[in-house]
């Protein structure tokens, strides 16, 4: 607390405007903080940072934490008192504890955070509200089953997600709605079966999808309409075992994709039409058994897939 209350000490002092501006800053950094007591988060920080006396712990000191690593401690939760001290808080690394929830809304100025390998299961729409300049964002190795709508509709700074290896199932329409600055989005190793026709809504600016190693078996028309300036598509691993004509034609700036490991049996005709900037298709032990009238595929046309003459097809032999 303070030393002396700053409107009784001005009152008593009849102190001029200009006294007061310059007495305020110091007045103000001179508070102190007892953080002894507190949770593992707390504790742990006190030993990362240096802090020699837990119970005087003053504002300037937590005022010069730009970067926290709390990786691999054994964290549960995290104290939401001693962490909206943190003012100049940019990037904070809280991955490989138990952590089962999110609270760090209270982190504004936080542009990095790591919840890598916790037990998270549910994003929640309040969860991130605050956190208007986060650029980078890692779920990497949770339990995520479920994104409330409107998560991350604040975060229009963010440039990388990671929801890798969680257990996503369905992409819900507009689920990254306010994502407007994503340009990279890795889904992978989740057990995705369905995305929504708007799932990808918004996305204007994202270069890089990767959906590998999921359940996929076919996408609606349009799905990947929002996506404008997607050069980098990655499916590999999954069920797709007809590619039809409209899945990807809407792509325009698409300029690799792969499709290896789907056991797919058939491509339909112009598959790939008016993608001019297609520079290499993989389609790596994509021979399934023959399904019906669907040849198995171990030769197919440039003509056939519609792409140009010098796009690399990848796994099956070509011919003009």
């Amino acid at each position: 607390m303070y030393s002396l209350g700053i409107t009784s000490y001005i009152e008593h002092m009849k102190l001029p405007l200009i006294l007061i501006i310059a007495l305020c800053p110091v007045l103000v950094f001179s508070r102190t903080h007892n953080l002894c007591n507190r949770g593992k988060f707390t504790q742990t920080l006190i030993k990362r940072v240096g802090i020699q006396d837990c119970s005087n712990v003053s504002s300037e000191q937590l005022n010069s934490i730009r970067n926290l690593d709390l990786k691999s401690q054994g964290i549960k939760k995290v104290d939401y008192e001693t962490l909206r001290l943190l003012v100049s808080l940019r990037s904070l690394d809280l991955s490989r504890n138990k952590l089962t929830e999110i609270d760090i809304s209270d982190c504004k100025k936080l542009e990095f955070l790591n919840l890598e390998h916790n037990k998270i299961q549910v994003i929640r729409k309040s969860d991130l509200i605050h956190n208007k300049n986060l650029r980078t964002l890692l779920f990497f190795g949770n339990q995520i089953n479920k994104i409330e709508l409107g998560s991350f509709s604040n975060l229009s700074r963010l440039n990388v997600l990671s929801l890798a290896r969680n257990k996503l199932e369905i992409l819900e329409d507009n689920v990254f709605s306010g994502l407007s600055s994503l340009k990279v989005l890795s889904l992978i190793e989740n057990k995705i079966t369905d995305i929504r026709p708007l799932a990808f809504k918004g996305l204007t600016s994202l270069r890089k999808i990767m959906l590998s190693n999921n359940k996929i078996s076919s996408f609606y028309p349009n799905t990947f309409l929002p996506l404008k300036n997607l050069s980098d598509l990655q499916l590999e691993n999954n069920n797709l075992k007809l590619i039809e004509n409209h899945y990807f034609t809407y792509i325009k700036s698409l300029v690799l994709i792969d499709l290896s490991y789907n056991r797919t049996v058939g491509i339909e005709k112009g598959s790939f039409s008016g993608l001019k900037h297609l520079a290499r298709i993989s389609l790596f032990n994509t021979s399934g058994p023959s399904n019906g009238d669907l040849p198995l595929i171990t030769s197919v046309s440039m003509m056939h897939l519609g792409i140009n003459e010098g796009t690399k097809v990848e796994g099956v032999q070509v011919y003009p």
